[in-house]
Protein backbone atom coordinates (compact mmCIF):
# COMPACT_ATOMS: atom_id res chain seq x y z
CA UNK A 1 0.00 0.00 0.00
CA UNK A 2 2.94 2.45 -0.73
CA UNK A 3 4.29 4.24 -4.18
CA UNK A 4 8.33 4.55 -4.49
CA UNK A 5 8.56 8.19 -5.91
CA UNK A 6 12.76 8.78 -7.17
CA UNK A 7 13.86 12.29 -8.04
CA UNK A 8 16.88 13.77 -8.38
CA UNK A 9 18.41 13.45 -4.89
CA UNK A 10 15.73 11.01 -3.44
CA UNK A 11 13.76 8.05 -2.89
CA UNK A 12 10.41 8.89 -1.25
CA UNK A 13 7.69 6.61 -0.10
CA UNK A 14 4.07 7.67 -0.16
CA UNK A 15 1.71 5.65 2.01
CA UNK A 16 -1.27 5.86 0.37
CA UNK A 17 -3.34 4.57 3.55
CA UNK A 18 -2.02 7.58 6.04
CA UNK A 19 -1.27 9.72 2.95
CA UNK A 20 2.13 10.76 4.45
CA UNK A 21 5.42 10.69 2.59
CA UNK A 22 8.54 9.84 4.27
CA UNK A 23 12.14 9.80 2.80
CA UNK A 24 14.09 6.29 2.43
CA UNK A 25 17.45 7.67 3.35
CA UNK A 26 19.73 4.80 2.67
CA UNK A 27 19.12 6.49 -1.07
CA UNK A 28 19.51 10.00 0.09
CA UNK A 29 22.05 12.41 -3.07
CA UNK A 30 21.50 9.25 -5.87
CA UNK A 31 19.85 9.91 -8.78
CA UNK A 32 16.66 7.27 -9.07
CA UNK A 33 16.01 6.60 -12.29
CA UNK A 34 13.81 3.60 -12.63
CA UNK A 35 12.12 1.83 -9.32
CA UNK A 36 10.90 -1.80 -10.11
CA UNK A 37 9.47 -4.70 -7.60
CA UNK A 38 11.21 -8.13 -7.58
CA UNK A 39 9.54 -11.31 -6.68
CA UNK A 40 10.10 -10.87 -3.21
CA UNK A 41 8.67 -7.67 -3.04
CA UNK A 42 12.06 -6.00 -2.75
CA UNK A 43 12.14 -2.33 -4.66
CA UNK A 44 14.65 -2.10 -7.28
CA UNK A 45 16.26 1.69 -7.12
CA UNK A 46 18.69 2.48 -10.61
CA UNK A 47 20.41 5.34 -9.85
CA UNK A 48 23.74 6.98 -11.05
CA UNK A 49 25.36 4.53 -8.34
CA UNK A 50 24.49 1.19 -9.20
CA UNK A 51 21.45 -0.73 -7.59
CA UNK A 52 19.82 -0.37 -4.73
CA UNK A 53 18.05 -3.45 -3.27
CA UNK A 54 15.78 -2.08 -0.74
CA UNK A 55 13.27 -4.77 1.93
CA UNK A 56 10.63 -2.26 3.19
CA UNK A 57 9.83 -5.20 6.08
CA UNK A 58 13.25 -5.02 7.94
CA UNK A 59 14.08 -1.76 6.82
CA UNK A 60 17.62 -2.93 5.25
CA UNK A 61 19.42 -1.86 2.11
CA UNK A 62 21.86 -3.88 -0.37
CA UNK A 63 24.02 -1.63 -2.89
CA UNK A 64 25.07 -3.87 -6.11
CA UNK A 65 27.97 -2.25 -7.68
CA UNK A 66 30.24 -2.45 -10.84
CA UNK A 67 33.50 -4.42 -9.76
CA UNK A 68 36.10 -4.76 -12.79
CA UNK A 69 37.23 -7.88 -10.61
CA UNK A 70 33.58 -9.46 -11.02
CA UNK A 71 32.22 -10.19 -14.16
CA UNK A 72 28.90 -11.18 -12.05
CA UNK A 73 28.66 -7.68 -10.80
CA UNK A 74 26.62 -4.70 -13.01
CA UNK A 75 28.03 -3.42 -16.43
CA UNK A 76 28.56 -0.11 -15.37
CA UNK A 77 27.30 1.87 -12.32
CA UNK A 78 24.48 4.31 -14.09
CA UNK A 79 21.09 2.18 -14.25
CA UNK A 80 19.00 4.01 -16.36
CA UNK A 81 16.33 1.01 -16.72
CA UNK A 82 14.92 -1.97 -14.95
CA UNK A 83 12.55 -4.59 -16.51
CA UNK A 84 11.46 -7.78 -14.54
CA UNK A 85 10.14 -10.04 -17.29
CA UNK A 86 7.18 -12.89 -16.48
CA UNK A 87 9.71 -15.57 -15.59
CA UNK A 88 11.27 -12.61 -12.80
CA UNK A 89 14.72 -12.24 -14.26
CA UNK A 90 16.28 -8.78 -13.92
CA UNK A 91 17.06 -6.77 -17.22
CA UNK A 92 19.21 -3.33 -15.93
CA UNK A 93 20.23 -1.16 -18.79
CA UNK A 94 22.87 0.75 -18.38
CA UNK A 95 25.68 3.46 -19.76
CA UNK A 96 27.72 0.26 -21.14
CA UNK A 97 25.64 -2.85 -21.44
CA UNK A 98 22.60 -4.89 -20.25
CA UNK A 99 22.98 -6.81 -16.96
CA UNK A 100 20.67 -9.78 -16.29
CA UNK A 101 19.92 -11.48 -13.00
CA UNK A 102 18.60 -14.74 -13.84
CA UNK A 103 15.94 -16.23 -11.40
CA UNK A 104 17.17 -19.02 -11.12
CA UNK A 105 17.10 -20.59 -7.96
CA UNK A 106 19.26 -23.71 -8.45
CA UNK A 107 22.39 -21.79 -9.55
CA UNK A 108 24.89 -19.21 -7.85
CA UNK A 109 27.68 -18.22 -9.73
CA UNK A 110 30.87 -17.72 -7.72
CA UNK A 111 33.71 -16.10 -9.23
CA UNK A 112 36.87 -17.72 -8.56
CA UNK A 113 37.95 -14.52 -7.15
CA UNK A 114 35.56 -14.41 -4.64
CA UNK A 115 36.81 -18.04 -3.50
CA UNK A 116 40.97 -17.35 -3.56
CA UNK A 117 41.17 -13.93 -3.48
CA UNK A 118 43.10 -13.30 -5.98
CA UNK A 119 42.64 -12.45 -9.64
CA UNK A 120 44.03 -15.59 -10.98
CA UNK A 121 41.92 -17.46 -13.00
CA UNK A 122 41.64 -21.38 -13.59
CA UNK A 123 39.74 -23.22 -16.10
CA UNK A 124 37.59 -26.23 -13.82
CA UNK A 125 37.53 -29.91 -15.00
CA UNK A 126 36.88 -31.11 -11.21
CA UNK A 127 35.22 -30.52 -8.36
CA UNK A 128 34.98 -32.60 -5.37
CA UNK A 129 33.69 -32.18 -1.87
CA UNK A 130 35.70 -34.76 0.89
CA UNK A 131 34.50 -36.20 3.72
CA UNK A 132 35.64 -33.50 5.57
CA UNK A 133 33.19 -31.27 4.00
CA UNK A 134 36.43 -29.46 2.22
CA UNK A 135 36.24 -28.74 -1.25
CA UNK A 136 38.71 -29.77 -4.12
CA UNK A 137 38.65 -27.68 -7.34
CA UNK A 138 41.13 -28.50 -9.82
CA UNK A 139 41.59 -27.46 -13.58
CA UNK A 140 44.18 -26.10 -15.70
CA UNK A 141 46.10 -23.63 -13.54
CA UNK A 142 46.54 -26.48 -10.30
CA UNK A 143 44.22 -27.57 -7.63
CA UNK A 144 42.32 -25.53 -5.24
CA UNK A 145 41.53 -26.64 -1.69
CA UNK A 146 38.73 -25.04 0.24
CA UNK A 147 37.36 -25.62 3.81
CA UNK A 148 34.06 -23.77 3.00
CA UNK A 149 33.35 -21.50 0.23
CA UNK A 150 32.33 -18.88 2.25
CA UNK A 151 35.90 -18.82 4.21
CA UNK A 152 38.29 -16.84 1.97
CA UNK A 153 40.80 -17.41 4.37
CA UNK A 154 41.13 -21.13 4.16
CA UNK A 155 42.52 -21.94 0.96
CA UNK A 156 45.24 -23.60 -0.11
CA UNK A 157 46.68 -23.19 -3.77
CA UNK A 158 48.85 -25.92 -5.16
CA UNK A 159 50.67 -25.47 -8.19
CA UNK A 160 53.86 -26.51 -9.74
CA UNK A 161 56.66 -23.56 -8.33
CA UNK A 162 54.88 -22.64 -5.49
CA UNK A 163 57.06 -23.56 -2.40
CA UNK A 164 54.19 -23.70 0.09
CA UNK A 165 51.64 -26.11 -1.74
CA UNK A 166 53.94 -27.75 -4.38
CA UNK A 167 52.10 -30.19 -6.68
CA UNK A 168 54.16 -32.18 -9.94
CA UNK A 169 51.89 -30.78 -12.11
CA UNK A 170 49.71 -27.90 -12.97
CA UNK A 171 46.33 -29.81 -15.22
CA UNK A 172 44.27 -31.74 -12.43
CA UNK A 173 41.54 -33.78 -14.46
CA UNK A 174 40.05 -35.75 -11.69
CA UNK A 175 40.22 -35.94 -7.69
CA UNK A 176 39.46 -39.01 -5.71
CA UNK A 177 39.12 -40.00 -2.19
CA UNK A 178 40.03 -43.47 -1.06
CA UNK A 179 38.48 -45.50 2.14
CA UNK A 180 41.81 -44.27 3.83
CA UNK A 181 40.83 -40.64 2.85
CA UNK A 182 43.78 -40.23 0.88
CA UNK A 183 43.05 -37.33 -1.72
CA UNK A 184 44.08 -38.87 -5.59
CA UNK A 185 44.54 -36.59 -8.27
CA UNK A 186 44.90 -37.49 -12.35
CA UNK A 187 46.81 -34.93 -13.84
CA UNK A 188 47.47 -34.47 -17.62
CA UNK A 189 50.17 -33.72 -18.90
CA UNK A 190 50.41 -31.39 -22.48
CA UNK A 191 52.16 -31.93 -25.06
Amino acid sequence: NCIGIGTEGNLFRYDSKSAQISTINYIKNNSVKSLVLDEDGMLLAGTDNGLYVYDAERNQIQHVAHDSRNTYSLSNNIVWTIFRDKEDNIWLGTDYNISLARNNKLFRSVPISEITGVGEGNRFHAIYRDSKKRFWLGGTNGLIQKETIENKNAVRWFRMGNPQYSISHNRIRQIYEDKDNNIWLRSEERR
